[in-house]
């Protein structure tokens, strides 16, 4: 099955660098580590016209609007890592992990957080993200 897209981690700079997601992955989503894990690797397949619900939410709203959300149970928690499209074409950029529990995202700052790494990336993509390593 081809890539259809290119999953990239929001990069934090300096000496030494730190991924955020992957620190967040193997920490604080460590219980649903495996479940987004599966779930980056079918939408890294997928057209973005198939990411959908239970899967994904490529339409966000609000403050969270232009950001998308990798959907994942595990545990009984929802687990949800937020993105956006881009910077380049058949590229998705995650930006923050988060629960949602009760139809809102915990920490309650996940969409301005996530809205602000986005615009530092944007401004700096060559050095703000890698790829994301799905290990």
């Amino acid at each position: 099955m081809g890539s259809e897209f290119t999953f990239y981690d929001y990069f934090r700079p300096g000496s030494p660098g730190t991924n955020p997601i992957r620190d967040w992955l193997d920490g604080d989503g460590k219980t649903g580590k495996a479940a987004l894990t599966a779930r980056l690797q079918l939408l890294e397949a997928w057209p973005v016209e198939k990411w959908n619900l239970p899967y994904a939410r490529r339409d966000l709203h609000g403050n969270c609007g232009g950001l998308f959300e990798v959907r994942a149970k595990a545990s009984r928690t929802q687990w949800r890592l937020l993105g956006f499209f881009g910077p380049g074409a058949h590229e998705a950029t995650l930006v923050f992990g988060a629960k949602e529990i009760g139809d809102r995202f915990v920490p309650r700052t996940a969409c301005d957080q996530a809205q602000a790494i986005k615009a530092y990336i944007l401004e700096c993509v060559s050095f703000a993200r890698r790829e994301h390593d799905f290990g």
